[in-house]
């Protein structure tokens, strides 16, 4: 399905996502590139001076939300693709965040892996947004450079950080294991 030229694009994606029927590519330093499934045809996305672009070209993450949204985790920032305009918003809770992995939970929570800055989560219902940082208390973050997002068949969030371990979450206290 893909020409010697699209290998080259696979190669140096960091993130994938499909939505619709679209497959999507954050790559490493060459922006955003979408791929239309039954033509073939790319789209690349870049960050511009333009302030519906992407917040940055280097593309850590991809999630299609539950909300048909499409979440882009970049090294500077957050954003949101809106189809019917072809453009992005980016988030401002998240600006100037590396974002390294996003994923969504049962209850509609969207998560933020924040390489740096620790964890983040937007309650969608209540449109509210809770932050999570490494402190002296136990429960907390080992660090704050928080790489992985995964949640298990239990619907057990557990987030994994740089060299220091990981941390499950039962409701919404956090919980170390070493």
């Amino acid at each position: 399905f893909l020409c010697s030229c699209r290998c080259l694009v696979l190669l140096l994606s960091h993130a994938l996502a499909i939505s619709d029927n679209y497959l999507w590519l954050g790559t490493f330093s060459k922006g955003l590139r979408r791929i239309d499934l039954n033509s073939g045809h790319t789209r690349t996305y870049l960050k511009s001076d333009h302030k519906f672009s992407i917040p940055d070209n280097h593309i850590y993450a991809l999630h299609k939300g539950s909300d048909d949204k499409l979440y882009i985790g970049t090294m500077h920032g957050c954003a949101v693709y809106h189809a019917d305009s072809d453009s992005f918003t980016h988030i401002d809770s998240l600006k100037r965040n590396f974002i390294y992995d996003i994923t969504e939970d049962d209850s509609g929570n969207i998560w933020f892996a924040d390489y740096g800055r620790g964890l983040h989560r937007f309650n969608r219902t209540d449109s509210i947004w809770y932050h999570y940082r490494h402190s002296a208390d136990t429960t907390s973050l080992c660090n704050d450079r928080v790489i992985r997002l995964y949640i298990d068949s239990r619907s057990q969030l557990w987030i994994c950080t740089e060299g220091a371990g990981v941390v499950d979450v039962g409701g919404s206290v956090l919980r170390v294991r070493k």
